[in-house]
């Protein structure tokens, strides 16, 4: 495991946890109500975690790549984006998903080293908002994108 491709570490990481997904996905219930239809509460999972198995065995028989040494990995940046992931979980609540994801994606932007911050705060503002009218105007999923006390 000395030299392998970053390809291939990140083709295999993500194999396991799109395995691990998928197989999970099976374990949600579905309602008798809509056990014959077509899409079910399962169906958006499963298909998720085909397509990222299916995606990771490419990265995975790919035949180039540039060597990677375990050495080089970024851990500060790797430490920093699962820290900032939890940080988006615990302010989800008490912030809202509007608020709470403009401030993780300002937050990534920022630590991906993006060049005008107020560009990086308005997109983060649009993707959130855009995120949140999707998922419960259209979708029909409630998400508060407040706090509660706003509201």
């Amino acid at each position: 495991m000395k030299h392998l491709h970053r390809d291939r570490i990140a083709g295999l990481i993500t194999l396991l946890l799109s395995a691990t997904y998928l197989w999970l996905s099976f374990d949600i219930e579905i309602g008798s109500a809509i056990a014959d239809s077509a899409i079910t509460p399962r169906s958006m999972p499963q298909m998720l975690g085909c397509l990222g198995v299916l995606i990771s065995l490419g990265l995975l028989l790919q035949r180039n790549g540039e060597p990677l040494r375990l050495g080089n990995l970024s851990w500060r940046h790797l430490a920093s984006s699962i820290g900032l992931m939890l940080l988006f979980a615990a302010t989800l609540r008490p912030l809202g998903f509007v608020l709470s994801g403009t401030l993780f994606l300002f937050a990534a932007f920022s630590l991906l080293g993006a060049p005008n911050r107020w560009r990086s705060l308005l997109l983060a503002l649009l993707v959130s908002v855009s995120f949140w009218a999707l998922m419960s105007l259209v979708l029909d999923v409630y998400i508060p994108p407040w706090p509660e006390r706003w509201t």
